[in-house]
């Protein structure tokens, strides 16, 4: 009980108040989070001031400052500064689960070893489901970012950008966006925790073979096939990763910025800056200004600024 008062003491007192009043702004940020998805608002649209956002919702101005940075954090809203700031839409990404993922693990005894095993297990899976729905569209961006891979050639230098983007054109076909969104975690965990490091040109070789063993899988829409080449894929990848960089392999995950790197290997973000024709040809961002929508306010939470 000493301790306990001790500790109350030194956190001044206030403790006990503190639950009702987070749980105050989570809900208020839930219900702002409810509202900018069932109105499905699109990236960048401009939400109330806070002031006016205040008055709307009759909460304290406390509250809502902290349900609009737990929405800040969660990647739901952006905070702009200044006179014509405010809160702006912006949708959760993949990245920002990756990259809290990456604290947690960072927590963890993990090593890049089990990240990897992990996916040892979950996308043999993803290509068992990517046989099934694959679209014709799909075999056709496969296919043109094997035959730009090919015409390369098997360089180390550039190979792990395209092996990635590969294998998510893999994990969107499987038509599971909770699959996806796993996948797209670990990937960038993964990605970040290799930086650096370089791949040789027998290895490059061995993994274009597979990538292309693979795509006749899925074109052939044969399921035991594609799960079974991914199986050996991911097999031979941890192999690699063990007997070339056997410190890094067993070495505990650290918590590493993994937003750029999952948006640089995101699909739509490659196609924006030209596709396979830029294979190699640096890093690729999803950034850019936020554009305010032009779309009419159908609530009162949406901000129409008159000039």
């Amino acid at each position: 009980m000493k301790e306990t008062s001790e500790i109350h003491e030194f956190l001044g007192h206030g403790l006990p108040e503190a639950p009702e009043r987070v749980a105050r702004s989570e809900r208020v940020a839930r219900q702002i989070a409810e509202y900018i998805v069932e109105q499905n608002l699109p990236e960048g649209t401009l939400l109330l001031r806070e002031r006016d956002m205040q008055k709307l919702l009759q909460v304290a101005r406390t509250t809502l400052r902290e349900a609009l940075r737990l929405l800040e954090t969660r990647g739901v809203i952006t905070i702009k500064p200044g006179r014509s700031g405010g809160p702006i839409v912006r949708r959760p990404k993949a990245a920002d689960l990756s990259e809290a993922m990456s604290l947690v693990l960072s927590f963890e005894p993990v090593s890049l070893k089990q990240v990897l095993s992990a996916r040892l297990i979950f996308e043999p899976t993803l290509a068992r489901l990517a046989a099934r729905n694959i679209s014709r569209k799909q075999l056709r961006e496969l296919r043109l970012w094997l035959e730009a891979l090919q015409e390369h050639g098997p360089d180390p230098a550039v190979i792990h950008q395209p092996n990635s983007l590969i294998r998510r054109i893999v994990a969107e076909a499987a038509s599971n966006p909770v699959l996806r969104i796993i996948y797209d975690t670990l990937q960038a965990i993964t990605a970040a925790a290799v930086v650096g490091t370089q791949s040789t040109k027998r290895r490059a070789t061995q993994v274009m073979a597979s990538h292309w063993r693979l795509f006749d899988a899925l074109q052939a829409h044969d399921e035991d096939r594609a799960e079974a080449e991914m199986r050996n894929q991911m097999g031979s990848s941890i192999r690699w990763w063990r007997a070339k960089y056997p410190a890094l392999f067993d070495a505990k995950v650290r918590w590493n910025s993994t937003r750029k790197i999952a948006n640089e290997f995101s699909p739509a973000a490659t196609r924006a800056h030209g596709g396979a024709k830029h294979l190699g040809h640096g890093a690729m961002g999803d950034g850019g200004p936020s554009v305010r929508s032009t779309s009419a306010a159908k609530t009162s939470l949406i901000r129409v600024d008159h000039e």
